[in-house]
């Protein structure tokens, strides 16, 4: 639906709001930031640089997480269904270079993705599966230069 980016400095940051069809309280989005980072995926570090968990999940912690995998690696989540067709998602993922292109001068791509669908789980997690963030959103290439420019700054390295 919109994306919002800020730099900050040696790190990229977006913002990536979604369509919510539910009644729950909250907004929907995927949060990323490219970083460089020598440290295996910490939840508690993880959670020190991402915006503040929004209802229905309250508190967070590792022992209450469940874990999946997919070709981009482990990904882990919360679950809470509301009654009724509507359930929401907590997921969280740490991607390295080796699995997507990222901006230049990082190496990993943090994720949170907070969702709430009329659906299941699994339509719910979608937005932080390698079904989707793994794509590299696609280049647009200029009429007049011939250059090919990525539309979102953590899609791929800058070009200069």
């Amino acid at each position: 639906m919109i994306a919002i980016e800020r730099n900050l400095g040696a790190e990229r940051e977006q913002v990536i709001g979604l369509q919510n069809d539910t009644t729950m309280a909250g907004d929907n989005y995927l949060w990323l930031r490219a970083r460089v980072s020598r440290n295996r995926f910490d939840l508690g570090d993880l959670l020190s640089r991402a915006p503040a968990v929004s209802t229905p999940f309250a508190a967070v912690n590792d022992r209450d997480l469940k874990s999946a995998r997919d070709s981009l690696g482990t990904y882990f989540f919360l679950e809470y269904r509301s009654g009724g067709q509507t359930n929401c998602v907590l997921a969280f993922r740490q991607i390295d270079n080796t699995s997507r292109l990222l901006p230049a001068g990082t190496n990993v791509l943090e994720a949170m993705l907070r969702n709430c669908v009329i659906g299941d789980f699994a339509q719910a997690l979608r937005p932080i599966t390698d079904q989707q963030i793994s794509v590299s959103a696609n280049a647009t290439v200029s009429a007049t230069t011939g250059e090919s420019r990525m539309l979102s700054p953590l899609a791929a390295p800058q070009l200069q």
